[in-house]
């Protein structure tokens, strides 16, 4: 009776494959005859249940090429090869004869005393197993029936998911088709509510605190993203300030806001928002920073605390020792020398006499022992820096023009010569000694030339002049008394001539005396130096007084 019932239902099923192998939509399956390996099932069982096989995967959705076509292919296989195609090689190369795209093997295979029914799925499209299904059960004809039932559930569950997802990727794809519709309406409310709002939010003119409740109430209202929305977040953090403060543990570091200094903190700042990095420098801490994100309209406050950087020691020496040191211009004592300084670079200088001067730049570093030996050479010679009061005289050193002061010359160890010219100034000499490897400072003050006065040049005159008068009045003499020995000779006419040198010797001594004591009251009347030349001021001249010239000295002492 059972055998009966399959043997009908698997013709029920042969009659439904070759009307429903090419109606669906899902994939060609090429089923092959079931191959018995030791169930003893007759042929005719095995052939009705790939039938059935073949109905129930059609009716889940595969289609199956029909089963005359795969035995009319195998019949004519064996007449050539003489051979059933139960392998996996024959029934690709059928499967693709007969356009398939699928091919799904059986088998029924006894293990002790029950048989185990094996089907394989073959893509021959990536030429690898696709999918497969076991069910065990006694080796009977209705027990087997019930395997193959199995087997072509599991089979169909691949498909079926597949049309589920189907189905449910189409009813998504509805959704998002009427999701997209109202996202359409929904951009074109929104460019039209942008259009009005940002006229509002770019007007210079409105308050800021319009401008920007009019960005705000546009954010809030709408949440699409777009265009218009990026576009009002912009302009919402252009017009929206935010203000922040700044404070560094200790107080009064530099601040630097996105690469710009902004000043010592505390201080407080309106932003823009967006992204800042801030940076505090105070001398002797580490430098502080911070990435820092400010909001539209955000109250935020940063602390810095800085950290102190621990100073670096130098130790400096010299060759030979007891050189005058200097770090960076400042003196520093006599080497040899230890110092704490802050981390940085530094410029050491050394100073002997005898030696020449050297300096040494290094850069010390926080934490860390630093020693420096300064080797200073012996000095062949030594500055000597010349400054005049008034500036610009022509200075010679050594009797050899040096140029004009104030001036500085690399000189040989020892005294020098040194004479400064200048008009309108008396000269100066000078000695200077000039020691080696050090630098000689000299000033010199030149005094203006001390000009002659009115008394002094009539004390001249008068006293030179008078000289010349009794020099004159000695000459005359000779002559007279020549003259008066010619007389006593017999020379009538020598009386007058003696006569007349005699008057112009008593008129070269009378008037050489008198121009003499006259020349020696005005160089007694002259001003001493230390007098001013407007309180000793004196005039000698002829004055008219209507019958003739008198002559006046005037003056006040």
């Amino acid at each position: 009776m059972v055998r009966t019932l399959v043997m009908l239902i698997a013709s029920a099923g042969a009659l439904l494959v070759p009307a429903m192998a090419r109606s669906g939509g899902g994939p060609i399956v090429a089923l092959f005859d079931m191959e018995d390996k030791g169930s003893g099932m007759k042929p005719m069982v095995l052939s009705n249940l790939i039938d059935y096989l073949a109905a129930r995967l059609t009716e889940c959705g595969y289609q199956v090429v029909p089963q005359d076509q795969i035995r009319e292919r195998i019949k004519k296989q064996q007449l050539a090869s003489k051979k059933e195609c139960f392998d996996q090689s024959c029934q690709i190369e059928l499967g693709r004869e007969l356009a398939a795209q699928k091919t799904l093997s059986t088998k029924i295979l006894r293990i002790g005393d029950s048989c185990q029914v094996t089907a394989i799925m073959f893509d021959l499209k990536r030429a690898a197993t696709e999918n497969a299904a076991t069910a065990g059960s006694p080796c009977e004809v209705n027990q087997l029936l019930i395997a193959v039932n199995q087997i072509s559930s599991k089979l169909c569950m691949s498909i079926k998911e597949a049309q589920r997802k189907a189905d449910e990727g189409l009813a998504e794809f509805e959704k998002i088709r009427k999701s997209i519709q109202q996202e359409k309406a929904e951009l074109v409310r929104m460019e039209k509510a942008w259009k009005i709002v940002s006229q509002i939010a770019n007007d210079d003119k409105v308050r800021r605190e319009t401008r920007v409740m009019a960005v705000q109430k546009f954010l809030s209202e709408f949440q699409l993203e777009s265009s218009a929305l990026k576009e009002a977040r912009r302009v919402l953090a252009e017009i929206h300030l935010a203000t922040l403060s700044v404070r560094t543990v200790p107080p009064g570091a530099e601040v630097v806001i996105a690469g710009e200094p902004a000043g010592k903190s505390p201080l407080t700042r309106e932003l823009k928002a967006g992204n800042y990095e801030l940076i505090a420098r105070l001398e002797g801490y580490r430098e502080g920073h911070v990435l820092r994100r400010l909001e539209p309209g955000e109250k935020a406050e940063v602390v810095l605390r800085l950290a102190v950087v621990p100073p670096g020691r130098l130790t400096v020496r010299t060759t030979p020792p007891g050189a005058q040191l200097t770090i960076d211009g400042t003196p520093a004592g006599k080497a040899p020398v230890s110092r704490e300084l802050k981390p940085g670079d530094y410029e050491l200088s050394a100073t002997l006499v005898g030696y020449k001067p050297t300096s040494e730049k290094l850069r010390i570093e926080q934490g860390k022992q630093h020693a420096v030996t300064l080797k200073l050479e012996q000095a062949e010679t030594g500055k000597l820096q010349v400054a005049t009061d008034p500036p610009g005289a022509r200075v010679s050193i050594d009797g050899q023009v040096a140029g004009v002061s104030p001036l500085t010359r690399d000189l040989k160890g020892g005294p020098h010569q040194l004479s400064a010219h200048m008009d309108g100034y008396d000269p100066l000499d000078q000695t200077a000694t000039v020691a080696l490897g050090r630098t000689t400072e000299l000033s010199l003050k030149l005094v203006k030339e001390k000009p002659l006065h009115l008394y002094n040049v009539l004390g001249h005159l008068g006293f030179w002049g008078g000289v010349g008068l009794v020099a004159f009045g000695g000459a005359s003499m000779g002559m007279s008394i020549k003259a008066a020995s010619d007389y006593d000779d017999g020379d009538p006419a020598a009386a007058d001539t003696s006569k007349s040198w005699e008057g112009a010797m008593w008129t070269g001594y009378c008037g050489g005396a008198a121009l003499m004591i006259g020349g020696l009251v005005f160089w007694l009347l002259e001003p001493d130096e230390a007098e001013s030349t407007d309180e000793s001021t004196a005039s000698f001249g002829p004055t008219p007084d209507g019958q003739g010239m008198v002559f006046s000295l005037g003056g006040r002492w």
